[in-house]
Parts: C-alpha cells; sequence; structure tokens
C-alpha cells in the first residue's frame, strides 16, 4: 500500500494559485495580533463531508485523545496559545502572536449560508478554489456582523471552520470534499473572487487570511492542529513552502515547519524551521568559514542561548551549505512509542508518549490541548548535524511562485542525506526497502555511528552524498568530517582551503563600476604579485597582498578623467621600476607608479589622436640596435601606430590609413595591425584580408580564428586547416607548448575548449567538453595556461561566463581541483599569478558584482618559465598577446622510432557525423604522404595527398559528398628522405 501523510495546502490548490506576498520584512513589527472567527455550516447529512457542519462540542473520556472536545471558544484560545509560545521560541523572543477568538459566547459560532460540500465541490481545481474563495469572504462577512470585532486591531485573520481539514492522504477517501486547508491570498481572491479583498467594515479590507478546521483528527487517526496552524500562520509571514507543489510529495522530509515537518508527533510538535527559513526571517545568523585546516569547529543546537547555531560554507557568490545541529533530546519519540506498542494491540498516540515520558517537558491544558513544549524538534526521528545545500539561483528565479523545491534533482532547498540515498520526496511501495524513508529518518542526520552502510562520517566531494556544485559538479573543496555523537553541543572538523587568503574579496561595484579586465604583475615591494582591476568607470583598482597577515585588503584606487581603454598594461622603466600604463581614448597615455600607498600619475603623454588599441609593451621590436628597453605601442583613429618610452618621447612608426583595432608584435621584426575594415599589414604595408567573423589574432606564430571555425595563420594565410568550419569559435586564441615543446592554440568553442597544433591538426584527445550532458556554453574569454598543479602540471584553465572555470591538462584529463564555481556572471578573462609571494599560482577571477576570487593552487610559478605561459588576458602584464619563442625539440632520427606509427593513424570521427571525416596520423620526420582509399571490392574511391610534417600529427579531410554509405579502408603511404612506411585504416560512412 502507498501512504503519504503530508497534503498540506490541498495539494493541487497549491500548484494553481499560491504566489507569496510576505507578510513580514526586516521591520516587522514586534507584536502580530490575531483575530479568530469560527463559522458553522448549514447543517447536513452529506456522506462525501465528516460531521454535519456544526462544531463537535460533546465531551471526551479519553485523557489521551489528541485535541479532544468539546471544540468551543477556549479549545480555539488553547491553539492560539501554542502558536505564541511557539514563534516566541523561533524567533528568541523577537516575535510576539497575540490571538483573539470571536464570537465571545463560549459556544456560539458564526454562521454561513451553505453547506460544507456547497465550498468543495470536488471538480476542477478553479471550481474548489472558488469555493474556498466563497467560503473565506462569507466568513468574513458573517464575521462583520458582530459589534464587538474591530477589524482595524488586527494583522492576520484565521477563519476556522467546523469539521476535518482534507489535508492527509490516508489511501482511499470517504469524504472528498471536506475543506482544504491553506492561505489565503491577495492574488487568490483577485482570482476567484474577482475583487480585490474582502471589504468588511469601518473601511477595513481582508486582503489575505488562513482557511483551518476544528479538527485534523479522522477515521480512527488522530493528528493535532496544532502543526498545520503554526504552518500556515508562516505562509501569513512570507516563508517559502519547501515541498513539491507540482507532486505534493516532500522536499526536506520533516526536518523543516514548512514540510512534512509541520506534522511532527501526530502534529502535536511542528518542527522547528529550517536553518535556511530562520536565516531568511532574520531570527538566525550563519557564520561563514572560507578557510579551514581541519579545525574542530562547535556547534549549539537550535533553541541554545550560545552560538554557533548554524555554519555557511560557500561554495560560490549563490550556493552554499548550512550546517546546523538538530537536538531531538535524548530519547526519541519513535522509538519510545514502539515500545509502548509491544504491550498492547494498538499504537499509542504521541500524546500518551509525551505524557508517559516527558511530562515535565510539556504543557497540557485542562481542555486537553497542548499548548507548550520545551523543545518542538522532540518529533524529530533522531538528532544530529543536517547540511542543507542552498541555491540562490533557483531560489531568485522561484520565489515569486512559491516552488523553489519543485525540482527533485535541483531544489533550492535540498537536505544532504547521510545515508547517501536521496530518499526524501519518493514514492514507495510498503514492501520496498526505502519504504518510510520518504519524509526523512533518523540515518539522514550527520553524527558518529550513524549505521548506514555508505555513511563514512565525512562530506567531501568525492563522497556519497558530496560536496559538489550543481553547475557542472563543480568542486567546492569542502571537507566536513569526524561528526560527534549527537548531542546539544556537538563537533565536527573542518576543510576548505582553495581560498587564497582573504578571498573571496567584494569590492563596491556602486562606486567602483563594472569590471572590465583584470591583470597580475609585480608592481609594488611587497611580496608576490599585485591584482589590476579596471571598471567601465574608468577606476584603475590595485589589489596588494598585506605583508602583515592580520591586515585586511585595502583596494588603492585611481581615477581617470577619460575613458581608459581596456586592459592596462605595465612596463619597466629605465630605473627598474614597474609603471601601470593607461591608454586614453582622447589620446593620452598615462604613466602611473604607486607611491606611498597611492596610484599616483608620474608621466602624461599625449599623441594628438584618438587612441583605439589597448596599450602593447615591447622591448625588442624597432630597437635599431638599442638596448632592450620597455616602450609602449598603440593603434590610433587615423592609422598611425604609436611608439612611446617611459621617458615621453613618442614616434609615430606607421600609418595604415584607416583605424587601427589591433596591435600584435609577433617577434622582433614584426609588427602586425588590424584595421577596421578586417585588413591585415605587417610593418605597415597591407598583407592580407581577415574575414568580418574573426577574432583579433594571437601568438609568436600568429593565428586567427573566425566564428564560423575558420583557422587563419597570419604567415600562411592559404594554409587551410582539416577541421575548417567544424567547430565554431568563440574566443581569441591563447598558446601553449605542449609536453614536448611543440606550439598549440587553444580555443573557446560551444561547451568545448579546442586545441590545435602549430600546423592546425587537433590535439590528441580534444576537444574536450565541459558539460555532460551538453548544454549552450560560449566559451568567450582567452584560455589560460599554467602550471596549476604540483602532481599534474601544466593546465588549461577555460571559463564559461556563467561562473564555471574548468581546466584540462595537456592529454585532455580534467584537473583533480576543478572544475571551480563563482555562483554569477564572470565579467572578464581571469588570470594566474603569485599573489602572495609563496612560488605557489593563485587563479584570480571577477564576477559582474564585483566580487574577487582566488584560487590558491598547488602549480609553481616559476619566474623563469613564466613567459612561456599564457597566464592573463593577451598572455602577460604587458598585453604582448604572444609568447616568448622556446627552443622547439627537433625529433630525432633514431632507427627503431617509425616513421608512421599504426597506434597514431586512424579516422575521427567514425563513423562520420557530417559530410566529411578527417584522416589522422603522425610521422617521426618529414615525409611525403599520399592517401588512396578503397571500398570493400578493392575499388579505388578516392586518392588525394596529405600534410607531411615530422613529430607531429597531421590532419587531412576527406569529403564524403559524393562518397556513399559502407565501409572502407585508407591507404597511408608516408616517404621520408631515408625510409617510407605504409599503415591501413577502416573507415565506416553513414548517411
Amino acid at each position: 500500500m502507498k501512504r503519504s501523510i503530508f497534503r498540506r495546502g490541498a495539494g493541487f490548490l497549491l500548484a494553481s494559485f499560491l504566489i507569496l506576498q510576505p507578510f513580514l520584512t526586516a521591520s516587522v513589527p514586534d507584536t502580530i495580533r490575531v483575530l479568530a472567527i469560527r463559522v458553522e455550516f448549514q447543517e447536513d447529512t452529506d456522506e462525501t463531508t465528516t460531521g454535519n457542519g456544526k462544531f463537535d462540542l460533546s465531551q471526551s473520556d479519553d485523557p489521551f485523545q489528541i485535541d479532544p472536545p468539546p471544540h468551543n471558544r477556549l479549545y480555539f484560545e488553547d491553539h492560539l496559545l501554542f502558536l505564541k509560545n511557539y514563534y516566541w521560541k523561533v524567533s528568541r523572543g523577537r516575535l510576539l502572536v497575540l490571538g483573539e477568538v470571536f464570537p465571545r459566547e463560549i459556544d456560539a459560532a458564526y454562521q454561513l449560508p451553505q453547506k460544507m460540500a456547497a465550498y468543495n465541490p470536488n471538480t476542477t481545481p478553479d471550481e474548489i478554489n472558488r469555493g474556498l474563495a466563497n467560503l473565506f469572504r462569507d466568513a468574513l462577512l458573517a464575521a462583520a456582523e458582530d459589534p464587538e470585532i474591530d477589524f482595524r486591531r488586527y494583522q492576520s485573520v484565521i477563519v476556522f471552520h467546523a469539521g476535518v481539514g482534507k489535508d492527509v492522504d490516508l489511501g482511499f477517501d470517504a469524504t472528498p470534499q471536506d475543506i482544504p486547508s491553506l492561505f489565503i491570498t491577495r492574488q487568490f481572491l483577485q482570482q476567484y473572487l474577482e475583487a480585490d479583498g474582502v471589504p468588511v467594515k469601518d473601511g477595513v479590507v481582508i486582503y489575505d487570511g488562513i482557511i483551518l478546521p476544528e479538527t485534523e483528527s479522522q477515521d480512527g487517526y488522530q493528528l493535532a492542529l496544532n502543526g498545520i496552524l503554526v504552518a500556515n500562520f508562516a505562509s501569513q509571514l512570507g516563508w517559502l513552502d519547501l515541498f513539491n507543489p507540482k507532486t505534493h510529495r516532500s522536499g526536506i522530509g520533516r526536518f523543516g515547519l514548512m514540510d512534512a515537518g509541520l506534522f511532527n508527533g501526530d502534529g502535536l510538535l511542528p518542527a522547528l524551521p529550517s536553518a535556511w527559513t530562520r536565516i531568511q526571517a532574520g531570527w538566525e545568523t550563519a557564520y561563514t568559514v572560507y578557510h579551514a585546516q581541519d579545525e574542530e569547529l562547535q556547534l549549539h543546537w537550535v533553541l541554545s542561548n550560545r552560538e554557533p547555531r548554524v555554519y555557511r560554507f560557500p561554495i560560490n557568490e549563490r550556493e552554499y551549505f548550512l550546517v546546523e545541529n538538530r537536538y531531538a533530546g535524548e530519547m526519541n519519540l519513535d522509538s519510545l512509542q514502539y515500545v509502548m506498542a509491544q504491550s498492547r494491540e494498538s499504537l499509542p498516540n504521541m500524546k500518551e508518549v509525551l505524557l508517559t515520558y516527558f511530562p515535565d517537558a510539556v504543557t497540557f491544558s485542562v481542555r486537553g490541548v497542548l499548548i507548550d513544549v520545551d523543545n518542538p524538534d522532540r518529533g524529530l526521528p533522531g538528532s544530529g548535524i543536517l547540511i542543507w545545500h542552498i541555491d540562490e539561483n533557483v531560489i531568485a528565479a522561484k520565489r515569486a511562485e512559491n516552488r523553489i523545491n519543485d525540482d527533485d534533482r535541483h531544489r533550492g532547498v535540498d537536505l544532504e542525506e547521510a545515508d547517501g540515498s536521496q530518499d526524501i520526496g519518493q514514492v514507495f511501495d510498503f514492501f520496498s526497502a526505502g519504504a518510510g524513508s520518504e519524509i526523512g529518518t533518523v540515518l539522514d542526520l550527520w553524527y558518529e555511528g550513524n549505521p548506514a552502510p555508505v555513511f563514512k562520517n565525512e562530506f567531501s566531494p568525492n563522497t556519497f552524498p558530496n560536496s559538489r556544485s550543481y553547475y557542472n559538479r563543480a568542486n567546492s573543496h569542502i571537507k566536513l568530517s569526524h561528526f560527534s555523537r549527537p548531542d546539544s553541543v556537538m563537533t565536527f572538523r573542518a576543510r576548505l582551503d582553495i581560498y587564497q587568503s582573504r578571498f573571496p574579496l567584494q569590492l563596491d561595484g556602486q562606486l567602483l563600476g563594472r569590471p572590465l579586465s583584470i591583470k597580475m604583475a609585480d608592481i609594488t615591494d611587497a611580496p608576490g604579485e599585485e591584482i589590476l582591476i579596471l571598471t567601465d568607470r574608468n577606476r584603475l583598482v590595485l589589489l596588494e597582498n598585506p605583508e602583515d597577515a592580520t591586515h585586511p585588503l585595502q583596494p588603492i584606487v585611481y581615477e581617470s578623467s577619460g575613458e581608459v581603454i581596456s586592459p592596462p598594461a605595465v612596463m619597466t622603466a629605465p630605473d627598474g621600476q614597474r609603471i601601470v600604463v593607461l591608454a586614453l581614448r582622447e589620446g593620452r597615455i598615462l604613466l602611473l607608479r604607486v607611491v606611498n600607498g597611492l596610484l599616483q600619475l608620474q608621466t602624461g603623454v599625449s599623441i594628438g589622436d584618438s587612441v583605439w588599441t589597448f596599450p602593447v609593451v615591447d622591448d625588442r621590436f624597432d630597437r635599431n640596435g638599442d638596448a632592450r628597453v620597455d616602450r609602449i605601442f598603440v593603434g590610433t583613429a587615423s592609422g598611425r601606430i604609436w611608439k612611446i618610452q617611459a621617458d615621453g618621447q613618442t614616434q609615430a612608426i606607421f600609418d595604415i590609413g584607416e583605424p587601427v583595432v589591433h596591435l600584435l608584435i609577433s617577434d622582433e621584426n614584426r609588427l602586425w595591425a588590424v584595421g577596421r575594415t578586417g585588413r591585415v599589414y605587417l610593418n605597415g604595408e597591407e598583407a592580407f584580408s581577415l574575414p568580418a567573423n574573426a577574432h583579433l589574432p594571437a601568438g609568436n606564430v600568429p593565428l586567427a580564428a573566425t566564428a564560423d571555425g575558420q583557422f587563419i595563420l597570419l604567415e600562411q594565410p592559404d594554409e587551410k586547416a582539416a577541421i575548417e568550419t567544424v567547430y565554431p569559435v568563440f574566443s581569441p586564441p591563447s598558446q601553449f607548448y605542449d609536453e614536448n615543446y611543440q606550439l598549440h592554440f587553444a580555443l573557446g568553442s560551444d561547451n568545448r575548449l579546442l586545441a590545435v597544433s602549430g600546423n592546425l591538426a587537433m590535439k590528441t584527445n580534444f576537444p574536450v567538453t565541459l558539460y555532460r550532458p551538453y548544454k549552450p556554453a560560449p566559451l568567450r574569454f582567452q584560455p589560460l595556461i599554467g602550471v596549476l598543479s604540483a602532481e599534474d602540471g601544466p593546465g588549461i584553465v577555460v571559463v564559461d561566463e556563467a561562473g564555471v572555470l574548468d581546466a584540462f591538462d595537456f592529454q585532455g584529463e580534467r584537473l583533480a581541483a576543478f572544475p571551480l564555481s563563482v555562483g554569477d556572471s564572470i565579467a572578464t578573462t581571469p588570470a594566474l599569478g603569485d599573489f602572495d609571494g609563496d612560488g605557489d599560482v593563485e587563479l584570480v577571477a571577477i564576477t559582474r558584482n564585483a566580487r574577487v576570487y582566488a584560487w590558491d593552487l598547488t602549480g609553481a610559478v616559476d619566474p623563469e618559465s613564466r613567459g612561456t605561459y599564457w597566464m592573463q588576458e593577451y598572455a602577460n602584464p604587458y598585453n604582448q598577446n604572444r609568447l616568448e619563442p622556446v627552443t622547439v625539440n627537433q625529433v630525432a632520427v633514431v632507427r627503431d622510432v617509425e616513421l608512421l606509427p599504426a597506434e597514431r593513424a586512424y579516422c575521427w570521427p567514425n563513423p562520420n557525423q557530417e559530410d566529411f571525416t578527417i584522416i589522422r596520423y603522425w610521422l617521426a620526420e618529414p615525409a611525403t604522404v599520399s592517401i588512396r582509399v578503397y571500398d570493400l571490392a578493392g575499388e579505388l574511391v578516392d586518392a588525394f595527398t596529405g600534410p607531411g610534417n615530422g613529430g607531429v600529427d597531421n590532419e587531412v579531410r576527406w569529403d564524403l559528398a559524393d562518397i556513399q554509405s559502407g565501409v572502407y579502408f585508407a591507404r597511408i603511404q608516408a616517404k621520408s628522405a631515408r625510409r617510407e612506411a605504409v599503415q591501413i585504416i577502416k573507415i565506416a560512412v553513414v548517411k
């Protein structure tokens, strides 16, 4: 048998109407006055409803009956007293709820004009909702006739009606026209009454309120009114539901008031709100942990007067874990109930369990209604630590419709179930192994001794469950372990060491502006490299690592009077001091130094022409035999290319006759310029034209790529790549030397990182994919290359501007520390450098909201080799957009090295996916290559030549437009100056 006891808010009704308008804000008053009115229906004998439409005023002789009659005014006052006591505890004395019940007569009730069934026709959701709106209106209008009620005194209205609530699913529903309990919103009344609220009297209009029954007990199943009263009042306070409104299944189980926890202890003991809910209400403060080295942290239980009661471990800007200690007491109610049941035929209810074992912990009124309990969490299935996974992106997107937990695979507030099984919200048959776990068990709590089979007393990126992000399973590097035995004070160990000290750092984006670029360079005398951030308000922000570890980061800000072209550059002055170079659109070049902790203008140079390019600093080009001294190069609107020296001397060295949009000095003899028309100029002379959709070229062997996937080597513009137009390209290229010192280019595609060799062949094991399953992700930022890991060596960092940073080694394997997540849009290309001067590399990124992240990686920064790594936008602090040349290993001519190894000759993709495929092979030395393709009958189908570069992979594209489906054999023959080799590969063609 399938059974769910959770149906708060009438199930389907919530999905159809509930758009929340928060009642409470940060400025909520200390006191909320509640008007409670009792209403009866016209008497009936209808078997589709419970009772006869009138309140039960009989007398009970069962001392353990939950919410016994008579259900008169005093009975409802008792429940309002529980409401008051509950919120006084939860709010820590910040909220006082005072209720009054009308009519004043003990047994009286206001009379509704209809029978109960008229208010729930049990037809369509819209008709049921309309009936509920009518009930709410009729109840208020009936109460408005009472001269004793002054509606102006109250901030909340509760309608208590005769009968049982349609709120609990016990299987077969014999009374389908009972009235569901729910919080009525203003939008609900607008939709179903076609009126903006209910006018009562004295000019008062009621815009929202709560509908509740006299009891929740029925068919021999006893359930208290306390839970659903407290939970619906929470909705009026503006608290969000944490169950799934689409499926009506649980979202966080018994561990929170805003889900199945409202029915804990047979509804007598509604659970305390989750840590997230309490924080949202302003009644709890979380202690945020960015750095931890296996420290033991102490955690007090929710109602303790001591702190901390909640820890917050950020994954990124919008995603984090909340950790709290939920204490149910030394003895568990569920276990005690089971013990008592052993000596009788029926299961005792929780009222009897409480009075038997905890008479001093509970207070019942003389009428038998629970009005207070020392700890509402006594109804939990056990004690221990709860770990909540919070995603503010989901919450922000779904808050208005109150459906933040409507996706069981990605909830806004999710419980990390310690037993490793995602049972909460599932549906299990009675005989299934998971039966009973749908709303949570003691195994979901974290504590020493948890008997769950997969429980390791650790929560980390590689456990089950794990501490990874929802977004591409980004590695949070959060490890929580050594959870203690359950108690009112618990301990655990925490490790979070991926962030550089003092980061993340929030800058004042309102004041400084939106980030445009981020650079790293050693500018001051302080250890390590400084971070330079340029914003769209022409402010340059410098972040310097304080020598005193106790001092906070103090941004140094320079404000330019003119528009600064992004990014700035850095140069070395003749005296050895480092200078920051700003190029202003108006035609001025500013040289800044850090003096006495401030960025100060040293020199301002005017060239009398509007600058169009970012500044490039180079010490090799056009030195005419002089010593290597840094010079600044910029292009202008008139077409001139200017050289500026640190002493302020200027010279126009070329004039291309059109606005210059890009400069690239590839070596000491070549200065490439791209004009606004796409024409490419070498040392001032026109060479050729780039397509209109080309990204800016880069590299000491310059490459440009187009958005549709063309690759153009500036020194060999007619050279074609076999992968031409196979993959779109969204980023400018960056360069790297692989493990064999062979030159390659890295480029961002759609959800892919491309790596192509200097002869435009795809590198082995590339492209690599960021997101699986696929999702659109145009990777627009230049990839970065550096030594990222002490264990894995160099790697390539690729960035999705949506907020994920990933990294792969040169074999295409993801590095263990990645992916990383910031949870917000990344504003610009990140940077690699040594911020603190400890020799390790830091990866620095900044979001659009001006939050700076710095991850402390294990890779090393070697000053001697850093020129061979592409560590920031345009390669280095000088904006050279190229690497320093290195000596490329020549392939040794050794007789035992095969000319054409079989394992490195193949076709990809195989079978084809479009109307071409690519034949790939590696050659030990330069050779002439011919390729002949045969069908299964041995007939020659095609013949062509291929590239013959030695020591690298070669690729040739085979056009399949005129080739039929089938299996083919390609004979690859290579002839070098001294030997030859043949390999045969099989190719499948599918059309």
